[in-house]
């Protein structure tokens, strides 16, 4: 038999390095049972759990879950285990293992956590998932089996949570009210524009950064962590900051003109001229024409409608799903077609 040149056999060699280790870490990876649960899940859905071995219902799984108890004392309720109300075998779950997505097939498991013991001003609190079941060995011997979940998760309670977060939005506003009103300046003069009229470009940029600021604020309590900002939002928070930037540059320029009084938001306002400041909320639906008279705006008023309709199902999605919606670019275009036709008026010079 002919040898094998020393280069063919070096070749040879680092393949066999290269294929075997990948070999056996695959039949480990296979005799080896994990349980994924995933962060920041709320306790009015269901808790899901995905655990990489076929479980079937004459094996009783159950659930317990271990609470640290930092702050707070032990529940007797905590030691007891909870039954799956579903079991759904033989699924397909993309799980991080090794910072890597990869595919995974065994059983998702469903409980129902809503009278779980949780600490009624706790938004969340950090648990520990561990699976248990019970297998039948060739002999008919009956083993106890468990599986403990790789790191703690965040259990959040929703109602809790969104009543924390609306009290530090309401402590955060009063605030910065209480800083204007140092200044001199009364608070309404956020939402005005020179002409002390309520400016529609500034109440929306206001809206959205109280929504958004309330959305990451209460996610942030849940799970303890930034959340991924979706583009669209992004954009949308763009969009609106852009439209009050024009707005407020083009204002003194065509609105001055006809407007009774004019504010100078740079210096404080005396007593005298704080009580001219009137504006209505009929102001983010009127204009006023070159005659000096106010006429609604059917602009504006779609703009209101579509920032009040678009804040709300923001909001609404953002709550019931537990992470920031990713609103569609369907509603962005609409949204940035109300705004261009907003614009579109104070960008054409006055003759």
């Amino acid at each position: 038999m002919r040898a094998f040149p020393v280069y063919q056999r070096f070749i040879l060699t680092l393949i066999l390095l290269l294929i075997l280790p990948q070999g056996r870490a695959q039949d480990t990876h296979s005799d080896t049972i994990s349980l994924y649960v995933a962060d920041g899940q709320l306790m009015s859905h269901p808790f899901r759990v995905f655990v990489t071995h076929d479980i079937t219902t004459a094996m009783q799984p159950q659930l317990l879950l271990r609470t640290s108890h930092t702050f707070s004392s032990v529940h007797k309720k905590e030691f007891e285990t909870i039954k799956p109300i579903i079991i759904a075998r033989n699924q397909i779950s993309t799980e991080m293992v090794v910072g890597q997505n990869i595919q995974l097939t065994g059983t998702l498991l469903l409980f129902d956590l809503q009278n779980y013991p949780v600490s009624p001003y706790k938004g969340m609190t950090r648990i520990t998932p561990i699976l248990t079941w019970t297998e039948s060995t060739a002999d008919g011997v009956k083993v106890e089996q468990a599986v403990v979940a790789s790191h703690e998760v965040n259990l959040g309670n929703i109602a809790v949570a969104v009543a924390w977060t609306i009290a530090m939005t309401a402590m955060l506003i009063i605030f910065i009210a209480f800083l204007a009103r140092r200044s001199g300046h009364p608070v309404i003069t956020f939402f005005c524009s020179s002409d002390g009229r309520l400016s529609l470009a500034r109440t929306q940029v206001a809206l959205w950064t109280v929504a958004i600021g309330m959305v990451v604020g209460g996610y942030g309590m849940l799970r303890l962590e930034v959340p991924n900002i979706p583009d669209t939002l992004v954009i949308l928070m763009g969009m609106s900051l852009l439209t009050g930037g024009v707005s407020y540059m083009k204002s003194d320029k065509k609105d001055s003109a006809a407007a009774v009084t004019v504010i100078d938001q740079s210096k404080p306002l005396p007593p005298a001229l704080r009580s001219k400041i009137v504006p209505r909320l009929s102001d983010l639906v009127c204009i006023i024409d070159e005659h000096g008279s106010e006429q609604l705006s059917l602009v504006r008023a779609q703009m209101v409608f579509w920032t009040g309709l678009t804040v709300v199902m923001f909001m609404t999605k953002s709550v019931l799903d537990g992470v920031l919606w990713n609103i569609p670019l369907e509603m962005v275009g609409l949204m940035g077609m109300s705004q261009a036709a907003y614009l579109s008026p104070k960008l054409v010079s006055p003759k």
